[in-house]
């Protein structure tokens, strides 16, 4: 039966590469050279008795298993009515805007499209006014503009669904509503290719 070492009986071959030989009688242990099949060494190590892990350590067999990429698993960041689309020209964003604004009354509750960390959390001088940028383990990142208040600062970690400020009506805005921003190493994204469309409420629900 084939073991995770393979017992050997002693021979010159054998002392020679042990440098000192055994008591007579005694097995002799010897690694065993990989096989030039992979098939044969996976195998072997799945017909390796329980047992024989104990203690030992058995050495992968193939190539290295790539870590899983975690999946950008986006929510609603607040309850709203959908006022301007992703991609939409008007005068504000003559080359297309950049997100997707959600009107509802201020200081409604903002939370965290997906869990990550705070990048920034600042009053913004370029039309944003309170803005919140996550960095989320996917790659992606996600912008909140408009914001009347913070709940989070720099460095913090926060959950998916976890609330990070109020909703208002700051930097460039003509009313009460969250700007909501996806990207990919850089590049914006419409938001609506991540969500839920049915699980859009009312702004007074």
């Amino acid at each position: 039966m084939v073991s995770a070492t393979l017992v050997a009986t002693p021979n010159a071959a054998t002392f020679a590469q042990a440098g000192t030989p055994p008591t007579p009688g005694e097995p002799t242990r010897v690694q065993r050279p990989i096989s030039e099949d992979p098939g044969i060494d996976q195998n072997l190590v799945a017909n390796l008795p329980a047992h024989a892990a104990s203690g030992q350590q058995i050495a992968a067999i193939g190539p290295a298993m790539r870590p899983l990429v975690t999946e950008f698993n986006s929510l609603w960041p607040t309850r709203g009515e959908i006022t301007t689309y992703f991609g939409e020209v008007d005068r504000y964003s003559p080359r297309g805007h950049s997100g997707l604004d959600i009107a509802a009354p201020e200081g409604t509750p903002i939370v965290a499209a997906d869990a990550g960390e705070v990048l920034k959390a600042y009053w913004n001088a370029d039309g944003y006014g309170g803005l919140i940028v996550i960095a989320h383990p996917s790659g992606y990142e996600t912008w909140y503009g408009h914001l009347d208040s913070f709940e989070v600062a720099q460095g913090d970690q926060v959950r998916r669904g976890e609330q990070i400020g109020r909703m208002g009506s700051t930097g460039f805005s003509t009313g009460s509503h969250l700007h909501f921003e996806v990207r990919q190493n850089g590049q914006l994204r419409d938001p609506l290719a991540f969500l839920d469309a049915a699980s859009l409420k009312p702004a007074e629900d």
